[in-house]
């Protein structure tokens, strides 16, 4: 459950022009790479594969791609890192190296594990809000 006040601070990020690396390329980083690209952040994708959504978006020249594996120093220059992989040893490993830069990280197959969350975000109603669902209930 997160509490409002013990561990997220709600803000908005202006990320235009700035590096965002994602780490994988299934459909959940493919959501995310849509995501980034709505708020105009320089994309960086690093899987060996990729959805051809993706393949899409790299062959339009819209973002970047490293068909490989994750390595250490792939965080280097990133304002914010996803890691979207099916392997627990990646997030962590992901999770140390940008943690340890100093920039934010997203870990799809576990939240508590990052150092930020993402909130809703409703693109049809130009609403984006932020909502504690465990706490919510209790209210």
């Amino acid at each position: 459950m997160f509490l409002p006040g013990e561990r997220y601070y709600p803000a908005f990020l202006d990320i235009r022009g700035r590096l965002v690396v994602i780490i994988g390329g299934g459909t959940v980083a493919e959501e995310i790479v849509g995501s980034m690209l709505d708020y105009g952040a320089d994309v960086l994708v690093i899987a060996p594969q990729i959805t051809p959504a993706i393949d899409l978006l790299v062959a339009e020249g819209r973002i970047e791609h490293e068909e490989r594996g994750y390595i250490r120093g792939d965080v280097a220059g990133a304002f914010i890192v996803f890691s979207a992989t099916d392997c627990v040893e990646t997030d962590r490993a992901v999770y140390q190296e940008a943690e340890g830069t100093g920039c934010l990280v997203s870990i799809a197959e576990d939240p508590h594990l990052g150092n930020f969350i993402t909130p809703v975000d409703d693109r049809y109603s130009h609403l984006v809000a932020a909502i504690d669902h465990d706490h919510a209930k209790g209210s």
